[in-house]
């Protein structure tokens, strides 16, 4: 009886044993496969390899600005009368005094004012017409008086202008049919709208002026507007092309970076990402009317300590740390996932700085299941 009893404990104490390995089982799968991603085990990692190269020049990255263009100006014929030479021709740019049109042997200038001319000034009168003639006086290099007066000084400043704009010697009465209303100094002739023997009117449209880019916001390249996928607005006027606010969500520049344009123009843009006033005339001279986006890149200088590597080798983990996995050969050898952190991009590559990264260390350039691996 005894001994049928013991043969009973035994069994008891092998089943529980068994039942514990049982339910054991998958704890222990569990820690060996943990620890073998922690590990990173050669069949799991893709084996091409390349080694890091130090960051000593400049990286640039493709991105793009979208417009959005102003309503286009003309400038309007001050005087009536037969046009007997038209002397400014598209593409020529009009600057304060640039001469346009020769009507009733009288030639007829163009002029920025502070304010259109819309009377006839003589002496004494004032206001800021008699300002801005003033002004416009002076930037020809005629006699004038600082001040909104006419003065001595402004008359014979008139009177020399008539003489040069082809009348006589008159009497010292400054007459607004002489000066063409330019809506800024130096707007570029888009298209002529009168020819030799028209007759032109008061108010005439004699010149369409270039439209100008109102605003420009960096974007992503290839998120940037195009005239034919739905971002163009139909304007009032040809040329007058606006992208699509929503198209327009600006792109964060890299610390340390700027923008420029194809030509090299390096461009100004403020925090939110837009182009400042100082750069707008540069965005527009590389634009054509009607363009939503245009083509920028950004320029970013090396960073001390930083090599380059293969945008695919970085990858985020569990974490969110920024990681890649450093080995030891070209082939063969272990590897070991490193922090990194990003300090520029370039095309098809990234930047990255790390004190386990130096020239000439072997990475993986596309790592393989890092599901689990940290750095």
């Amino acid at each position: 009886m005894r001994t049928d009893a013991g043969a009973r404990r035994r069994r008891a104490a092998l089943g529980v044993i068994v039942v514990a390995l049982w339910l054991a089982a998958p704890v222990l799968m569990w820690l060996q496969a943990h620890d073998a991603a922690t590990r990173i085990a050669p069949a799991e990692v893709q084996m091409d390899r390349v080694q890091l190269v130090e960051w000593v020049e400049a990286v640039t990255a493709p991105a793009a600005l979208a417009l959005r263009w102003e309503v286009p100006h003309s400038v309007l014929s001050p005087a009536a009368g037969r046009v007997q030479e038209v002397l400014v021709a598209p593409g020529d740019v009009l600057e304060n005094g640039t001469e346009m049109l020769l009507v009733n042997n009288r030639t007829i200038v163009a002029f920025a004012a502070e304010v259109p001319f819309f009377r006839p000034l003589s002496y004494l009168d004032d206001g800021s017409d008699a300002a801005a003639l003033n002004e416009m006086l002076a930037t020809m290099g005629l006699e004038s008086s600082p001040g909104d007066v006419v003065t001595a000084r402004t008359v014979r400043g008139i009177k020399a202008l008539d003489h040069r704009l082809g009348g006589g010697r008159g009497g010292g009465t400054f007459d607004p049919t002489w000066i063409a209303f330019l809506p800024s100094d130096g707007e570029t002739v888009e298209s002529v709208h009168t020819g030799v023997g028209d007759a032109v009117a008061i108010d005439a449209e004699i010149v369409g002026l270039r439209p100008s880019v109102e605003s420009a916001t960096l974007v992503d390249a290839e998120s940037a507007p195009h005239a034919d996928d739905g971002s163009l607005e139909a304007g009032s006027a040809a040329g007058n092309g606006r992208a699509d606010d929503s198209m327009a969500t600006a792109m964060p520049i890299p610390p340390d970076s700027h923008v420029e344009l194809p030509d090299g123009t390096k461009l100004d843009i403020d925090d939110s990402g837009n182009v400042t006033d100082a750069s707008i005339g540069a965005v527009t001279s590389a634009s054509q009317p009607g363009d939503v986006s245009t083509a920028v890149r950004i320029v970013t200088p090396p960073s001390v300590g930083s090599v380059l590597a293969p945008a695919g080798a970085i990858y985020v983990d569990t974490r969110g740390n920024q990681c890649m996995i450093r080995a030891t050969a070209a082939q063969g050898g272990s590897t070991t996932p490193v922090r990194v952190t990003i300090t520029g991009y370039t095309l098809g590559g990234v930047a990255v700085r790390s004190g386990d990264l130096s020239e000439g260390t072997w990475v993986v350039s596309r790592p393989g299941q890092t599901d689990r691996v940290t750095c």
